[in-house]
């Protein structure tokens, strides 16, 4: 097991850390936040002016609490054995399957062509709490028929 994650999570318990992108850069990107967050690292400074995946993480992840801009950590990252990086130092978490039902499609094909465009760019991110909630996908196709 590498040490530089062990290193980087006992580091994080004690100390208080903020990433952000690098200041030569000339875009406006995000970089994927969920690797800081992973490591422990308290605050990751994003751009607001880039409404990209990055920012839609962030928001999600916020809406955990509220939007009260504090999320609290996992018991798991204060384990000593804890790596981010390897799936077998995480205890008691289950793997969750999330089942999707697309119900009466007015226009069948176009709708099936749309749902699997979508299917490449979507990511499912739940919170931590296990509860089913309603969900209402809403996709515009732009597909005319001649």
């Amino acid at each position: 097991m590498p040490l530089l994650p062990l290193i980087i999570n006992k580091y994080h318990r004690t100390q208080f850390s903020r990433v952000y992108p690098k200041g030569s850069r000339i875009d406006s990107s995000n970089y994927d936040p969920i690797k800081m967050w992973n490591a422990g690292v308290q605050m990751v400074a994003l751009n607001y002016q880039t409404a990209d995946r990055a920012m839609q993480l962030n928001q999600a992840r916020f809406l955990e609490n509220g939007k009260c801009g504090y999320v609290l950590r996992p018991k798991c990252m204060f384990d000593d054995n804890f790596n981010p990086y390897d799936r077998s130092t995480l205890q008691d978490v289950e793997p969750l399957t999330l089942t999707v039902q697309v119900k009466n499609p007015i226009q069948r094909d176009a709708y099936r062509f749309s749902l699997l465009l979508a299917q490449r760019q979507s990511d499912v991110i739940l919170p931590r709490a296990r509860r089913l909630l309603p969900v209402c996908m809403h996709m515009e196709n732009w597909i005319k028929k001649n």
